[in-house]
């Protein structure tokens, strides 16, 4: 799974494409070294081992081999790890997802890599679910996600408002309910059925026949349903019951693993109090997050390569601007959206005034958190470059140091 969403979005995990790439740390820059491809080289070679170690262990039962394949998951750790500090557009929530998977598969004993993998996929359900249980998520996305319910199911969309958000709410309503039913073993069983039954109807309301969303969610979804067959299902009690006790916590690396995995499980809570990112705190489809609005002045136009001019349009709220659109020119470029954090929205924003001269020519728009309750946010505007690079110092995190390579020549269709 984790090669078929990397050879989706395959742009993103090069080097040439022509979007702004912002490193996590801005000491990290280095526009001459191309990280994303030593990483594909890595994982291609650590995945191709893997597959012969598991033929070998499968006929001859060697040890060595399972040693090998436990080796090879911790190097694909490392290397993602490597490939989103590199890059934060690549922290995609489902290679984070695939990384905390390595460090369950590189240091763990299958019977405990049953319970970390059983509570990584509950917490996923749970926190996602609790994100969306907001203002901004009833009146944008889950207004969207009702829409596309109602087209596929071909009733009148003329709905009142109360009823509109009452059903809007059921969505992460039903995702928290799948949580807790996967908790306890007497409604596993159930859990596993609602699992089944929320991404089967995610896949038909985000397909083609719906939303039209693009292929990696769906793949995602498609990916859950199987994984939670395994996950979920009676042949996982058995080697789950081999697990033994939990209370053993002497210093090895099983124990450091289980550290990470629990600071993992609980890092999403941060995302309350406006501190971790939404992506890797499980925030599928949340709309709390801010926002960044990026215009240019239409006289600038010029500056820029016909390639971006072709994601910018106007609006009524800057006659004299157009917009950029950062999500249409990053799923033109990588496939896959842009991270969504204000953070990296605004990195990119600066690495491309800074690229084509744009310093007295934008106007950015910042959109904060939007409260949980009302939905209401503040609002910064800056139009000045020096003021943008200082507002950009609030953040932990890199927000101004990037590189932005020249469009690929694409030949005419004509």
């Amino acid at each position: 799974m984790l090669a078929i969403q990397m050879a989706l979005t395959a742009p993103l995990w090069g080097h040439g494409h022509f979007f702004p790439q912002i490193p996590l740390w801005a000491a990290w820059n280095h526009p001459t070294i191309a990280v994303g491809e030593m990483v594909v080289i890595v994982l291609s070679g650590a995945g191709i081992l893997w597959i012969l170690a598991a033929f070998l262990q499968k006929f001859r039962q060697s040890p060595r081999t399972g040693i090998l394949e436990r080796l090879l998951w911790g190097v694909t750790g490392v290397a993602l790890l490597t490939a989103m500090l590199d890059n934060q557009h690549r922290i995609q929530a489902w290679a984070v997802q695939f990384l905390l998977y390595a460090v369950c598969f590189s240091l763990l004993r299958p019977a405990m890599q049953i319970h970390w993998l059983r509570w990584i996929t509950i917490s996923i359900y749970f926190f996602s679910a609790v994100s969306k249980l907001d203002a901004s998520f009833l009146n944008s996305h889950g207004q969207t996600m009702l829409d596309g319910i109602l087209q596929l199911a071909r009733i009148d969309a003329d709905l009142p408002p109360a009823l509109r958000s009452g059903i809007a709410l059921s969505i992460p309503a039903f995702e928290l309910l799948t949580a807790f039913l996967l908790l306890w073993s007497r409604t596993r069983r159930i859990g596993w059925y609602c699992s089944l039954l929320m991404h089967s109807a995610l896949i038909l309301v985000l397909g083609p026949f719906g939303l039209n969303h693009h292929l990696p969610v769906l793949i995602w979804n498609f990916f859950f349903i199987l994984q939670n067959s395994l996950l979920f299902g009676r042949g996982a009690d058995i080697v789950a019951a081999d697990a033994g006790s939990c209370s053993d916590w002497s210093w090895n690396a099983a124990t450091y693993a289980r550290i990470v995995l629990t600071g993992c499980l609980l890092f999403p809570v941060s995302e309350w109090f406006n501190v971790g990112d939404v992506w890797p705190s499980w925030g599928l489809y949340a709309s709390r997050g801010a926002k960044v609005n990026f215009y240019l002045r239409e006289s600038a136009l010029e500056k820029i390569p016909r390639e971006l001019q072709a994601h910018c349009f106007r609006t009524a709220e800057y006659p004299e601007y157009v917009r950029v659109d950062l999500y249409r020119w990053s799923f033109a470029e990588t496939n896959a959206p842009p991270y969504p954090e204000d953070r990296f929205l605004i990195g990119v924003s600066s690495v491309t005034i800074r690229k084509y001269d744009l310093e007295s020519d934008f106007v950015l728009v910042h959109h904060g958190t939007a409260s949980r309750w009302s939905g209401q946010r503040s609002v910064t505007m800056l139009d000045d470059f020096s003021e943008l690079q200082s507002f950009s110092d609030r953040f932990w995190f890199n927000a101004s140091q990037g590189t932005l390579n020249d469009p690929v020549a694409r030949p005419d269709p004509f």
